[in-house]
């Protein structure tokens, strides 16, 4: 160990794109030296060679808050590489080693990383609105800005689709891949977002399996029992429950598939003070069955702004997503219905003004119940299969994937008919 006139390996724990240097890997230098200029190559954890030997062309260590240039590094050392830029990039848990000793060397011991167990597709906006918000809405613009983070984020694997109208974003659950969506509207980018879905495997007799995952959950201890009972109806087992004060820790066993939408219920019910941390744990055989529990969506039958005055009666039928003043169009959802069935509405069409005042009666009031907040996760833990996240830099929206009504209802009956 730490032994500087051995062949060189190096352990890759960090991959970052820095300024002026480009794709950088840091990690800590297990065996040998490294000079600036000299070769290296990429072991992956099975100890299979990954493409060419890469050239040297920056040596740095971090000093305080500053980067530094160093000539050599030896055993011991913590330092960052930077290679070729049209060379391969390696991946977190690759050895970099010796070219001329790689079919010696074993691949350094490390954790593997967890797999994706979740993916959105991703496609431009198609929206009545689009293009009035964000500076990015092409295909190239997405797939550039996609196979970016994830050539440094570990945990993202992109994907195109067969027909290049789509990306197959996948990652460790719906709140990083909100976090990223999020990112990239606040850069500017528009998009449509896809229902989430787990990602399934198959094992060698054929059976599908889905991911499951160790979920602790910390909140208000008055607050356990709802959730407890929650998970229940999601089929997890409940592995561990240890109460502090007035905290409780629960520890469930649940599939990826059920446990989505339960990040934003916690949230809601212990008042942002819950937090919720999972790790992968298998893949075990498909649960049979779909869980949904939510109701019906509330439909804007028609384009223009919303209104005080129409939604304060649409709010009695359900709960809003929007306020006053807000763009809609035909086939955007503005709510969530009472029930669970569908139900178009007009809120565009505001109250009607004349010169007429009736003697001794008070004005009609309004009075709108603050909307629902849907965060890019909440919206894709709450949308059914027939809609899609709307992102731009200036809102999040849901809307049906079929916009006119009319083509709804034929859908509908297709699908009925087994069409």
């Amino acid at each position: 160990e730490n032994d500087v006139e051995a062949p060189f390996s190096f352990l890759v724990s960090l991959i970052e794109n820095v300024p002026t240097l480009g794709i950088t890997v840091t990690g800590k230098v297990y065996a040998g030296v490294i000079r600036k200029g000299d070769s290296f190559s990429v072991m992956n954890r099975e100890g299979k060679v990954i493409g060419k030997p890469i050239k040297v062309k920056e040596l740095t260590v971090m000093k305080g808050t500053s980067r530094m240039a160093v000539p050599v590094a030896g055993a011991g050392d913590i330092v960052s590489i930077t290679g070729d830029k049209s060379a391969t990039v390696p991946s977190v848990t690759d050895t970099l080693c010796s070219p001329d000793h790689a079919t010696e060397i074993q691949p350094l011991p490390s954790r593997a990383i967890d797999p994706p167990v979740v993916f959105v597709e991703v496609s431009v906006n198609t929206s009545p609105l689009q293009g009035q918000d964000g500076q990015f809405n092409s295909m190239q613009a997405l797939g550039t800005r996609l196979k970016k983070e994830a050539m440094t984020n570990v945990a993202i694997e992109v994907l195109e689709s067969p027909n290049k109208d789509k990306y197959e974003v996948r990652g460790r659950g719906e709140l990083q891949l909100g976090i990223l969506l999020e990112t990239m509207r606040r850069e500017g980018y528009e998009m449509s977002i896809f229902p989430p879905t787990v990602v399934y495997k198959k094992d060698e007799s054929g059976k599908v399996l889905e991911p499951w995952e160790e979920l602790s959950v910390e909140v208000p201890s008055e607050v356990s029992a709802d959730i407890i009972s929650k998970m229940s109806e999601r089929s997890s087992d409940l592995i561990d429950m240890k109460t502090l004060k007035d905290t409780t820790k629960l520890t469930f066993h649940c599939a990826s598939r059920l446990f989505m939408g339960m990040r934003s219920y916690i949230k809601e019910i212990s008042k942002n003070t819950g937090v919720v941390t999972s790790e992968f744990l298998e893949f075990r055989p498909k649960l049979p069955g779909a869980l949904s529990t939510r109701n019906g969506a509330l439909i804007s039958a028609g384009p223009g702004q919303s209104q005080e005055h129409d939604l304060a009666k649409i709010q009695e039928k359900g709960t809003l997503f929007i306020g006053h003043g807000v763009p809609v169009y035909s086939g955007m959802v503005i709510g969530e219905h009472g029930s669970k069935d569908d139900m178009e509405v007009n809120c565009t069409k505001g109250k009607k003004l004349d010169n007429m005042r009736s003697g001794g009666k008070k004005e009609d009031s309004t009075s709108l119940t603050p909307p629902r907040d849907m965060p890019i996760e909440a919206a894709l833990s709450w949308i059914a299969e027939d809609e899609i996240v709307e992102v731009t830099p200036k809102r999040i929206v849901i809307r049906k994937k079929l916009l006119s009504a009319d083509e709804r209802k034929r859908a509908a009956k297709d699908a009925k008919a087994g069409r």
